[in-house]
């Protein structure tokens, strides 16, 4: 009697056994715990980068970056144009420390939607814009004499882009005609003018001034710091587009002394403005 006894609490043990080890749809009272995530109807943004696109209709180019950390692979990222029937992929790829960049000569006209998408290992980005149209300064006009302290409102025709680059150039001189400093400003603003306050013609030694003053249209988000961007998908995206600016020369105090000595000074590239447009972002990466 004994014996079967034995297997019986034998048999016991072990079927109470498998019941431990048997997932919950058994009728043992187990269940196995998984450690997943599930996320719905969301985008899951790569905080460690950030692209923008630059497209230029005066030099007919595009210019990409896609800044991120760790870079991007070349191999695996591309940045395609549509518009109407036709796309192509930018020709041109390159790395930089911080970023990689894309290049191309494009034919880009005034009024047409052009679509942008960015693909790459670490994510991707699309975006649609249109590009504006050319701009005129009506005020003031080149080689115009503009008395000392008061301020000078810089006027522009309405180009039906949404933003402006303005930079502009201050050179003080001397009674002399010599050149004693400086001032160079480039901002971003989302009207159609701008004024120069009089508090700006104050250089230490200055008595009169020339000023080269430039605006160019553009298409896009107005930089500033925590800017949402206007591309869609995993990787913060910018898409900007430029119309044909204009530039005017006027002076400010008199005009300039016969013997006055010109003071050369470097025309920014386009690099320094994208490197503005990075700055007023809070972006510290440089462009080379």
């Amino acid at each position: 009697m004994l014996k079967p006894l034995h297997f019986l609490i034998s048999g016991l043990a072990f079927l109470l056994l498998m019941c431990l080890l048997i997932p919950v749809n058994t009728g043992c009272k187990t269940k196995t715990v998984y450690d997943t995530t599930y996320i719905h109807d969301t985008i899951t943004i790569n905080k460690n980068s950030i692209f923008l696109c630059w497209l230029y209709g005066a030099w007919q180019e595009g210019q990409g970056i896609l800044i991120s950390d760790p870079i991007a692979d070349t191999a695996l990222s591309h940045l395609k144009i549509e518009w109407g029937d036709t796309s192509s992929l930018f020709l041109y790829k390159f790395i930089y420390p911080g970023y990689i960049g894309f290049y191309d000569e494009l034919y880009l006209s005034a009024s047409t939607n052009y679509k942008l998408t960015l693909t790459s290992n670490i994510g991707s980005s699309q975006g649609t814009i249109k590009m504006p149209d050319s701009t005129t300064i009506t005020q003031p006009y080149d080689w115009q004499v503009i008395p000392l302290g008061q301020n000078i409102t810089c006027m522009w025709t309405d180009a039906g882009s949404s933003c402006y680059e303005v930079y502009y150039y201050i050179d003080g001189y001397d009674s002399y005609g010599y050149w004693v400093g400086g001032i160079y400003k480039d901002i971003f603003v989302s009207t159609n003018s701008l004024t120069l306050p009089a508090g700006l013609f104050n250089i230490a030694g200055a008595v009169r001034y020339d000023v080269d003053f430039y605006v160019d249209p553009f298409a896009g988000p107005l930089p500033s710091p925590g800017a949402s961007g206007n591309m869609t998908g995993t990787i913060k995206g910018f898409l900007i587009a430029y119309g044909e600016g204009d530039d005017v020369y006027f002076y400010v105090g008199s005009s300039p002394l016969k013997t006055e000595q010109k003071h050369d000074k470097k025309q920014p590239s386009r690099q320094d403005h994208m490197n503005a447009y990075l700055k007023q972002l809070g972006v510290e990466q440089v462009i080379k």
